[in-house]
């Protein structure tokens, strides 16, 4: 679990490391063991990076964004960018050690960037869905990707969207949205709509507005300690190594501290840069889980109808349905791309 700065300083306290200096942003994704193994060394004895070294972007204000690809290398592979979930990272593997080799049968061509704060890429205190737009916009250029398609989960449903709405026409080729986060604001607001959310819907979304920043970091850290329960808990079911692969996502998320999944949450919870309606000659597919509860499936309902399509419900399905549909996502989304159904 993240270590709060109190924490860390407590750790080096026992370690009698008064001379070691405290770098939070690196240290607050280590493990109480690393922590107490680097004081007591006197700072000698870091934890090695769990993972390779990322690819990196370096856009036109000086921040960087780290980066992967993976799938198809095809010449008519259907670039994707996709923008994971809050509490993940580059590394995010829906379906384990069968991500890449699906992505290959779709023909997509998959980059999943971190987002400013997380993994390697620079913080961006003044950032926001429009600059985080620009630099997925930034991102396709670099990599000289041409057309792409874009893919949302959960909390990146919204980067998608703002990108898909503000690139300049003919960037974007199609995109999809699964688990998205609703505009709370502009539902609370719109009247008209209401009849459309019961009642405990719209007492969840009261709860996601206008929240302070030591409120989104106080969620970012429950969040955090949640999922990082969940992957040790012998309820997942999951192996060792399923295990390690995501809690090696999680500690990218961490990487630099906590900031980068607070701000998330606060973009969630202020009024969207942009208009929320059909995207012209942007094939758009939304979907949710009819049983999820962390997103409600009446904020994917809402904003499909504001784009102008039918909300795909998935009977039976939760939050986590990247993990069973990934593969079919991603062919129905170069299909979109391609001219296909949407």
């Amino acid at each position: 679990m993240p270590l709060s700065l109190t924490e860390l300083e407590a750790i080096r306290d026992e370690c009698l490391a008064d001379d070691v200096d405290i770098d939070f942003m690196r240290m607050c994704g280590w493990s109480s063991e690393e922590a107490e193994a680097f004081f007591s060394s006197g700072g000698a004895d870091a934890p090695q990076e769990d993972c390779e070294l990322p690819l990196m972007v370096h856009l036109a204000d000086g921040r960087q964004l780290s980066y992967r690809v993976y799938g198809s290398e095809e010449a008519d592979a259907t670039p994707v960018i996709y923008c994971h979930g809050n509490g993940n990272s580059r590394l995010f593997s829906p379906t384990y050690k069968t991500t890449e080799e699906m992505a290959r049968q779709a023909g997509a061509k998959v980059v999943c960037f971190d987002r400013p704060g997380l993994g390697y890429s620079s913080p961006h205190t003044d950032g926001s869905y429009s600059s985080s737009a620009d630099d997925i916009g930034q991102l396709a250029a670099a990599l000289n990707l041409g057309r792409f398609a874009l893919l949302g989960y959960s909390s990146g449903c919204i980067h998608a969207l703002a990108a898909a709405a503000l690139l300049p026409a003919g960037k974007v080729s199609a995109l999809m949205l699964v688990a998205s986060d609703g505009p709370y604001c502009q539902i609370l607001d719109d009247v008209s709509s209401h009849d459309m959310f019961p009642a405990e819907d719209r007492k969840h979304f009261r709860t996601l507005v206008n929240r302070s920043w030591d409120q989104v970091l106080s969620a970012a850290k429950e969040s955090a300690d949640g999922l990082h329960e969940s992957y040790h808990s012998a309820k997942s079911l999951l192996t060792e190594e399923k295990r390690e692969v995501n809690l090696v996502d999680l500690r990218q998320a961490m990487r630099q501290g906590l900031e980068g999944m607070a701000r998330d949450s606060l973009f969630e919870g202020r009024p969207w840069p942009f208009a929320l309606k059909p995207l012209a000659q942007v094939p758009t597919l939304v979907w949710h889980g009819e049983n999820d509860d962390e997103v409600r499936p009446s904020a994917g309902r809402f904003v499909a109808q504001k784009l102008g399509v039918q909300l795909k419900v998935f009977d039976g399905e939760i939050h986590s349905i990247i993990r069973r549909k990934w593969g079919l996502m991603l062919q129905e989304l170069v299909a979109a791309a391609k001219g296909g159904s949407a």
